[in-house]
């Protein structure tokens, strides 16, 4: 579980649950959810309530891509000195 989640469900006291796509459970603690393993490689995209309870529903954590393009800096950079930037 990262640790955003973590911090989130720590502070719930009562039971909550937690929807990732079609799957759902319900967990009366942050252990319980860490012990199962539901949270792993999730993230929180939303919370809300039902019938009392609140629902965190959760999405694949996925890293940001870098972006490959030509940005403007490296176009002049390479005008200025005639070379690909290095960052080495």
């Amino acid at each position: 579980m990262n640790r955003e989640l973590a911090q989130i469900v720590e502070k719930i006291s009562g039971n909550f649950i937690c929807v990732f796509g079609e799957q759902s459970a319900e967990f009366s603690c942050a252990d319980e959810l860490e012990k199962s393993g539901f949270g792993i490689g999730k993230v929180a995209t939303s919370i809300s309530t039902q019938d009392g309870k609140i629902v965190i529903t959760l999405a694949e954590w996925k890293a940001s891509a870098a972006k490959l393009s030509n940005e403007d800096w490296e176009k002049a950079y390479k005008k200025q000195f005639g070379t690909e930037p290095s960052f080495f």
